[in-house]
């Protein structure tokens, strides 16, 4: 029998998401609610979490010891052994060999999208602030996110910077002495010192 597909996208990570839905009336007129007992209960609901912070996002790896401790079991496999059935209400096994929640999938897949929508408000916000379209790449970093401190367009030509150059070279320096001297009245001028000879 063929498996089927992931019920969310590969790259869905919502780790760092602090937030899960959790449909009140959906829950409590479940059947993983009436049937459960109370470890049970506690076993799935925190495996739910765990799923949400998985990558993909809610998915479980098909591993005995590892989900065990993804259900605050620790090493406890008797007792995980004992509960799994029940505590693993609502996730199918899927095509890439990872377990996949039915209810959780379609609120990963809306979650995984506000949060893509998110980074491209910010992407194109940040490109805005810096002065140009946030879909044109930078022209130092080749990026579009707009990273870079400075880019061409905010430093003149090199043809300028040359010539700016070539005008503080090409001009002469006051000596301290001359300058002094064209500050001084007359009598205090006679004073200073004679200005050494270059040899």
């Amino acid at each position: 029998m063929d498996l089927p597909e992931p019920l969310t996208p590969a790259d869905a990570d919502l780790q760092g998401y602090g937030f899960m839905p959790l449909y009140g009336h959906r829950l409590f007129g479940s059947d993983f609610n009436a049937k459960c007992n109370d470890t049970e209960w506690r076993a799935g609901v925190t495996l739910w979490w765990a799923a949400w912070n998985q990558i993909p996002a809610g998915s479980l790896p098909d591993d005995e010891s590892a989900l065990c401790r993804l259900a605050d079991l620790g090493r406890d496999l008797k007792t995980w052994r004992r509960i799994q059935a029940q505590a693993l209400h609502g996730f199918i096994k899927c095509s890439d060999g990872r377990l996949y929640h039915k209810t959780l999938a379609p609120l990963v897949k809306e979650a995984w999208e506000r949060r893509q929508s998110e980074r491209e408000r910010k992407r194109k916000y940040r490109g805005r602030a810096q002065g140009r379209d946030a879909d044109v790449p930078d022209p130092e970093t080749g990026t579009e996110d707009g990273t870079s401190t400075g880019t061409a367009a905010s430093r003149p030509p090199v043809k300028e910077r040359i010539g700016e150059d070539s005008e503080r070279i090409g001009q002469k320096e006051e000596s301290p002495s001359s300058a002094a001297s064209s500050v001084l009245p007359p009598r205090a001028r006679a004073t200073l010192p004679p200005r050494p000879r270059c040899a």
